[in-house]
């Protein structure tokens, strides 16, 4: 038998980017009888197997990363870092399509003869790169071949920015704005949404619970950046696939695989160790995972330890966001102490543990299961935007205010059945258990009384989705979803004097959360130019609050809420050349109710308390967008244009409670508030963005935002939209070859004027400055950044960064804690 040949090829035109696997975890004993149906599918499937090498034409050497795709079975995998494969059984195989980053296309049509090794030479591609998307469907897709506009930051470029967070590793997706009140923060927004209007996934996996809020949100910090494969993000409504919160746009971060061995080697252990340091923060990381693999077994373990110090601003910019102070206990009394280094935000520093293992099994070429396990837990995150608010008397509000220890733990379950049935011809089952568990500890100045509150969250979930080719003509996705999530809340007060302990007002009631739905979506095919694609699904949704609370009687004892929602979307991407794309993207979206709308009872604001308001309904969205890119010989230009009316919005409005409209809350009287259906929101805007190949080695990107957002008031008046940013983007310029890698870039941000801010932003002194006429207002601002990559030896990976190179001082829209100064990054990458 042959070792390996050569196979005649066609070239074409497209090139596409890395296709991950969707990776997911173990479940638990809620689906034992889906997993049970899904092991005896394993075995009834036979192997016959290969290995195909994917090289370059000119120099034979393996591409990573390549895409094989094997046709009529529509079996897809990638080829590992030499450019083999796993193995691949081609019994049933007609046609193998292979496509990879910079290279053309191969379609090759199989004869009857089965080798060994099938070697597979690729040529470079003198066209813009294409992409394939996971996170849209749940299935590999073809960037192109969606109507809606999306962003994927790759391995490579993550390694080279080399962020401190999952937070800031959204920035590279260049559509997102991020948030930040503390240190320990980062709330993304997306085309003017953010917090629970916005979905975070991880593998397939919505993180999205029922005490998301609608302030910001600091959930997506739980996530390894060092251990995230590939990010997505898909812009606008995705109800469609993910159901509630998905209005805005969805965050899908995969998660780095362990890998098998090729059919002629001896199982082997690798990994990775890296240390780091930033200056501006005194960050110091180590990080270090380890993995091995067999032919059916691979495994993968890591665990990364972060520690924050203080956070340093810049040196050049607005006084109004100098540190002037802070506060120290001691013989029992508060004092407030001017701060010498007024760069210094004190307090900010907090420590972080993130743990991840994985494990996978392949009893056949077409079934595997995956399970992963994640922990995340930090130390308490001192809220800084909270300890900088002064009274009217010019004293601190608060002593102390810090989000207790914020810890998430999922465990889940995958498995996957890739083989053409009667039904389907790909289908995933996914099992999942998460717990959430978060704080908040405060205390006003010179008070002796402590107040915490502490949550807790089980989420169990259930997801089936299946893929069936009809055709040359289209391809039928489907699947359902089952979510639980019960809520438990406490509250307690110390006297941190006496030490005497009592109970206090919770945030939450006991309540649970669920939701049961189905969807359907199809891609038509008219012609190789012109493709449709219909979408529906129906969700379900109920739940139950117990309200026990006697610090507030209410007239009520329980609350319970039945709502279904309709959604559906309707796509037509044209694509009249190969050079040409162009796509329309009508879609409806929604967010029901939860618990953190129907139940909280909690301080927006000083002076403002938010009481229960049972009587809710979902808030659903409707979306209009076109999307279009063009490539001119090296250039790419992408453009996106949206409009988004959300109907019924859940808002904080006045409210009486009781039939006052103020209360004694936490010692001080303040006015009541509720969440209502009070609202409508129209928000429209535009995304620019454009590619230049300049030569092999450089390259430039840019990318440019602006959204205009409104929101209905009480009195008939409207305001701009709390979490529409203004006007941000980024361009950088890279130079890149076999070891070096440099990236330049700039970050900036638009300024909004007094008369342009968010009424909500108003109340908020503490984290604006003012103008010449004593009026808050978000100033603009840039920031100059290189990053470098360079791999000293097969082993050692050397990164290094300059950010904010200028030490500019300045506080993106919304965030109440000033961004690094001029901050020095080094870490090193040593692969065992």
């Amino acid at each position: 038998m042959k070792n390996a040949i050569f196979l005649k090829y066609t070239l074409e035109l497209n090139v596409f980017d890395r296709i991950h696997n969707l990776r997911q975890g173990f479940g638990f004993n809620l689906y034992i009888h889906c997993i049970s149906f899904l092991f005896i599918a394993l075995f009834a499937v036979s192997l016959n197997s290969q290995v195909i090498h994917v090289t370059d034409y000119d120099t034979g050497i393996g591409i990573p990363g390549a895409n094989i795709q094997l046709k009529p079975i529509n079996f897809l995998t990638i080829t590992d870092l030499n450019g083999y494969t796993d193995f691949i059984d081609i019994s049933d195989v007609s046609e193998i399509v292979i496509t990879a980053i910079g290279y053309k296309q191969i379609n090759y049509l199989l004869n009857n003869e089965i080798y060994d090794t099938i070697a597979i030479p690729m040529q470079m591609s003198e066209y813009m790169l294409e992409q394939v998307v996971v996170s849209a469907g749940k299935w590999s897709q073809q960037k192109r071949d969606l109507a809606v506009s999306t962003s994927i930051v790759s391995k490579a470029e993550t390694e080279l920015k080399n962020p401190q967070t999952a937070a800031d590793l959204l920035i590279s997706a260049g559509h997102v704005f991020i948030q930040k009140s503390q240190m320990g923060g980062g709330s993304p927004m997306i085309r003017g949404f953010a917090a629970n209007r916005v979905l975070i996934a991880v593998d397939g996996i919505r993180m999205n619970n029922a005490i998301f809020r609608s302030g910001n949100l600091q959930n997506v910090i739980s996530l390894d950046p060092l251990m995230v494969e590939r990010t997505e993000v898909i812009y606008g409504p995705g109800s469609i696939i993910y159901g509630s919160d998905a209005i805005g746009g969805v965050m899908g971060f995969l998660t780095t695989n362990p890998e098998f061995t090729k059919n002629d080697e001896k199982p082997k252990i690798g990994g990775k160790v890296l240390l780091r340091h930033s200056t501006a923060n005194n960050e110091r990381t180590g990080h270090i995972h380890i993995k091995t693999g067999g032919k059916k077994w691979a495994y993968l373990g890591s665990v990364s330890r972060v520690q924050f110090g203080d956070l340093t601003m810049g040196a050049y910019g607005p006084d109004d966001f100098l540190n002037t102070f802070f506060v120290i206990r001691e013989e029992g009394a508060d004092r407030m102490i001017q701060n010498d280094q007024m760069k210094i935000q004190i307090p900010t520093g907090y420590d972080q543990i993130n743990i991840m293992q994985k494990l996978r099994w392949k009893p056949s070429i077409h079934t595997e299961v995956n399970y992963a396990f994640h922990h995340s837990e930090t130390s308490d995150i001192p809220r800084y935007d909270r300890l900088i608010e002064l009274t009217d008397a010019g004293f601190p509000r608060f002593a102390e205010w810090h989000y207790g220890p914020q810890k998430w733990q999922m465990h889940h379950l995958k498995m996957a059945l890739l083989k053409p049935q009667k039904w389907f011809d790909g289908l995933t089952i996914h099992g999942a258990y998460q717990r959430f568990e978060e704080s908040r500890r405060t205390r006003n100045f010179n008070r002796d009384s402590r107040i915490a509150r502490q949550e807790s969250v089980d989420v169990l979930s259930f997801n089936a989705d299946a893929k069936k080719e009809l055709g040359n003509i289209g391809q039928l996705y489907y699947g359902i979803e089952f979510i639980h999530n019960r809520v438990l809340s406490l509250g307690e007060m110390k006297n941190i004097r006496t030490g005497e302990t009592g109970l206090t007002s919770r945030r939450y009631p006991d309540s649970e959360w669920q939701a049961l739905s189905s969807y359907l979506t199809y891609q038509h095919k008219f012609s190789d130019k012109l493709s449709f694609q219909p979408g529906i699904r129906y969700n379900y949704i109920w739940m139950e609050s117990r309200f026990e609370d006697v610090f507030f009687p209410l007239p009520f004892d329980n609350a319970s809420l039945k709502n279904g929602a309709l959604t559906g979307s309707l796509g037509l991407i044209y694509q009249p050349s190969q050079s040409w794309t162009m796509g329309i993207n009508l879609a409806t979206g929604f967010r029901a109710p939860n618990v953190d709308d129907v139940g909280k009872i909690f301080d927006s604001e000083p002076g403002a308390v938010v009481v229960p308001n049972p009587e809710l309904r979902p808030e659903v969205a409707y979306n209009a967008e076109w999307n279009i890119k063009k490539t001119i010989e090296k250039w790419e230009i992408n453009a996106s244009v949206y409009y988004i009316w959300l109907k019924d919005a859940l808002v904080r409005r006045d409210f009486r409670f009781n039939g006052l409209d103020s209360i004694l809350y936490d010692g001080m009287l303040s006015r009541v508030q509720a969440v209502q259906n009070a609202s409508n929101v129209y928000n429209t805007g535009f995304q620019l963005g454009f590619n230049w190949n300049m030569t092999p080695a450089f390259s430039m990107r840019s990318v440019f935002n602006y959204n205009f957002g409104r929101e209905e008031l009480d009195d008939g008046r409207t305001s701009p939209l709390r979490h529409a940013p203004p006007l941000f983007g980024q361009t950088q310029i890279q130079y890149k070859n076999s070891k070096l890698h440099v990236n330049v870039g700039v970050e900036y941000n638009g300024k909004i004027n007094a008369d342009q801010m968010p009424i909500t932003e108003l109340s908020k002194p503490a984290i604006y400055a003012r103008d010449e006429n004593n009026m808050l207002f978000s100033p603009s601002w840039y920031a100059m950044h290189c990053h470098v990559k360079y791999s000293l030896s097969k082993s050692i990976l050397l990164t290094g960064a300059l950010e904010n190179i200028t030490d500019r001082r300045y506080r993106p829209f919304g965030s109440g804690i000033s961004a690094p100064g001029r901050n020095a990054v080094f870490s090193i990458h040593y692969n065992i």
